[in-house]
Order: C-alpha cells, then structure tokens, then sequence
C-alpha cells in the first residue's frame, strides 16, 4: 500500500527543482491523509507526530519556487491517466465539473465575497461569505462502482481585481469551468464527455466548447440539464432551405419554435422504454430523443433527451448529436459522484482547512452593497499586489494537494478495497458484502495501520523522509508500537 502511495508520488518528483522540497510535499500529502482535526497545517503537524520547528518551514514551502502547480497538476493528471482506473464510455473518459461554495469570514482573505445559492435545497441559506471554487474531476471505476477523482480545482469567483493585476482576462464562473476541462482533457490525452448541471448551460459554455473541437486534435463533448421551461427550435427542413434561396435578407436558422416540456405530453406515444445503469443500479425508464436548435446568444444545434424515471420528468442536452440517447441518461447519472467527492474533501481530506490571508488585504465589509466601491481598487502598490497574489496561490496549493490525497484514497479503495474487511476497522450496521470500501472506511484503516506499516517495511525511502522530520519522544514510540 505505501509503496504504490510513493510510486505515485515519486513520479512528481520531475515537477521539483530541489530534492529538499518534493520531501516537504510528501509530507505535506501523507498528513493531509492522515489529518483528524481541522487546523490546517497544525493538523499535518499532529498527525506525523513532526517536530515543531517545521512548521514554519511547511507553511513558506506554500510560497516556494520550487515548482509550478500547474506544471504538478498537468504531471499529476498525467500519471492518473496512466495507472487509475479510468472509466470510459467507448473510448472516451468522463469529466465532472461543478463548483463549491464554502463559508470563509475571514476578512483578510482574498477572494472571500457574499455568494448568493443557486440551490434548490431549502436547508441551505440564500447568501454567505465565503469562497467560491471550480473542480474538474475523473471518473474511475466502472458502472457499477465508480468515483470521481479530483484533478483541479481553484478559485472561480471574487478574483477580478487580481486577474487585472496579472494583466489577464477577467472570466465568469461558467468560462473558467469549461476552461479547466478543456486543459484537463488534454492533459489526460483522450477524447472525453464533460458531464455539468443545468446551471452551467449557455453560450458562455457552448462556445468556447465549439472552439476547442474545432482547434484541438483532442474531443470533447458537453452533457448537461436544461429547464423543462426552455424553448427550443426545430430544423430546417430541406424545402425550407430551398424555398429561402433568392430571398432578400439574411438566411433563416431556425424553423418554428416549441417549448421542450411540453413534448413530455405531445409525444408521449414516441417514448421508448430501455433498462440503463443510474447510480450504480439498473433502472427503467421512458425516453425520448431529438435534434433541436437552441438558441441563447447564438444558434447550436443539440441532441434534446426528454427523460422520465421514477415520477420525475429530466430535459438532458448533449452536443454530440449522433450520440445514443441510453448513453447520455447514463452519463448524466455519474454526475452527483462529484458531490460525494466534495463530502469526502471536507471530512476526510481536510480540503477547505486552510487559514492563509494577508495584512494587506482591505477589510472585508459584511454590510456592502453591490454598487459600492471594491476595497481592492484602493491597492496600487505592485509590491503589496504580489503580497496579495501569493496568498492566493497559497490557497490554490494547498487545495490541489489535498484533491491529490482525495484521489490517492480512491485509487487505494479499487486496489486494497476487495482485501480488508471493512468490519475488521470499526462496526458497521448497514455494510454490504461485497461492497468497494468507501474513502471514509479507507481513511480510518491508514490512520490505523500506517505506522505499523511504515515501520514494518525493510527498506522505504517514504520511511526515511517521516522520521528524519519527526520528533524524537514521537519517533520512539512509533518504533516500540511497530516492534
């Protein structure tokens, strides 16, 4: 197990200029994997048992510039395509993507804004302070079995101000989404689907999509949800193209218009029943496809799939208009894995425990109001925005480290999750036989095993680089409990 584990590290070594540094990485993800509290680095500190004075060193490794993180995810992205079981529909991957709003009241720290929830869910409030992130996550497994392992993942919103100090663009929310997920489908080197929710459909979506396909040797295909209320437009047909040549004007795009719901009734005879793999199950459910024109901003052809499946009525979008209509219900069903992801990010990886801020930050104010002045408009010294800048990228470092522990958890759950026995770690009232081991169970057997193991192995670099940095009364006892 702790072999593998290094493996997988070891080949990020390249993405290091200092031998000194990829240590510190390494201790940095094993005591993200290993954290039970939430205190950020203390908590990393804790867990290995390291001596106190490398904590300052941990916390100025998050400014170091000995590595790129996005030459590390681009490597780490790389490896996973290599050796994680990837799942794949034909010979495609299949993306996630979605963004977290998370609660930070810290009023020094960047990126930290009020967030309105596009939730349904009533337990959730209207508004909170807090950061905003975009996540672009894998599929591995298979249809029965499956997760979605973090590949990226960084701030979306609150960043404008910070963009134009880069001297950069500043983007939506939906463009930076689709953005990543388009640097991550080449990263990964194959054609893949991008699977999103209804949120993220529009033409800020649609087009850079189109554009990539168009420039890039490399697919990609977006699957989303759209409102039952959306109106869409049919075809032309081949008399309509003909019957509009000689005509003065611009040619027509679009034929009459319909209203997407209402096709649930007025085709309700064309519905085809089929058995398709949802959420790890095999369900039945009544469909039925068509080729429609949507038009918001500009016209794009798409494949409309009108759903019904245990009382619920779902208008799935595709743009790959031959794709098979069963395939895009499936692959719209592996879409809520990435909020399972996000649960294990806040309860097992410690992801969003991070306390990095800086005193140069203007004060949040709770009370502003949207036409009021940003306190980051105030901010021209270029020495205080690079001040600024960093604390950003500590977060984004700190973040994309803890998605590679996520991910090295998920990847240990399909390779050790058959040999344990889940009833052997702790009581279990509603296990299953037979069932992969969740990331949970698999967290709570390396926080239980993972001294004994490390201790245990003969020769072990992954040894070597903990217990130089631990402390001694700490390294003693872990040799007796391992003896």
């Amino acid at each position: 197990m702790l072999s593998l584990i290094y493996n997988f590290l070891q080949s990020l070594q390249i993405c290091f200029t200092r031998k000194i540094s990829f240590k510190k990485f390494v201790i940095i993800i094993i005591g993200l994997m290993l954290v039970s509290d939430q205190y950020g680095v203390s908590s990393i500190i804790r867990s290995l048992g390291l001596s106190p004075l490398y904590y300052e060193g941990l916390i100025q490794f998050f400014s170091s510039t000995a590595f790129s993180l996005s030459e590390l995810v681009a490597t780490w992205t790389a490896t996973v395509a290599a050796r994680a079981p990837i799942y794949r529909v034909g010979d495609r991957a299949v993306l996630i993507g979605d963004h977290k709003k998370l609660p930070k009241e810290a009023r020094k720290m960047p990126g930290v804004k009020r967030h309105n929830q596009e939730s349904e869910n009533a337990g959730k409030p209207r508004s909170i302070f807090g950061h905003c992130f975009g996540c672009i996550g894998v599929v591995v497994g298979d249809a029965y079995r499956y997760m979605c392992l973090p590949l990226v993942m960084r701030l979306h919103d609150g960043l404008n101000f910070i963009d134009r100090w880069r001297g950069k663009e500043s983007k939506t929310m939906i463009r930076r989404i689709i953005d990543d997920a388009c640097r991550t489908a080449l990263r990964l080197g194959t054609d893949s689907y991008l699977v999103l929710d209804g949120y993220f459909l529009s033409e800020k979506l649609l087009r850079p999509q189109e554009r990539f396909n168009e420039t890039e040797n490399i697919r990609l295909d977006v699957i989303t949800r759209a409102k039952s209320n959306c109106v869409a437009y049919y075809p032309l047909t081949e008399e309509e193209k003909l019957a509009q040549k000689g005509k003065v004007g611009a040619p027509r795009k679009k034929g009459a218009s319909v209203k997407v719901g209402n096709l649930f009734d007025e085709k309700k005879d064309a519905f085809k029943k089929a058995t398709v793999m949802m959420y790890g199950k095999k369900k039945t459910v009544r469909y039925y496809s068509i080729k429609l024109v949507w038009r918001q901003g500009y016209y794009r052809p798409l494949l409309f799939v009108l759903v019904k499946v245990d009382g619920r009525r779902l208008v799935l979008v595709s743009t790959d208009l031959d794709q098979d209509p069963k395939e895009v219900i499936h692959l719209y069903s592996l879409r809520f894995s990435v909020e399972e992801s996000f649960k294990d990010m806040r309860l097992e990886a410690g992801t969003f425990n991070y306390r990095f801020w800086s005193k140069f930050m203007r004060k949040l104010n709770y009370f502003a109001h949207s036409g009021d002045k940003d306190p980051l408009e105030e901010i021209t010294d270029k020495k205080v925005q690079a001040r600024i800048i960093k604390a950003v990228e500590r977060v984004h470092r700190y973040v994309n480290f803890s998605c590679m522990a996520l991910g090295l958890f998920q990847i240990l759950c399909f390779e050790f999750g058959s040999t344990i026995d889940p009833k052997e770690i702790c009581y279990m009232r509603t296990y299953r036989g037979g069932d992969t081991l969740t990331v949970g169970l698999m967290k709570r057997y390396f926080s239980q095993n993972f001294f004994g193991l490390l201790y245990n192995e003969p020769v072990c670099e992954l040894r070597q680089i903990i217990t130089q940095h631990q402390s001694g009364l700490f390294g003693m006892f872990s040799s007796q409990n391992a003896a």
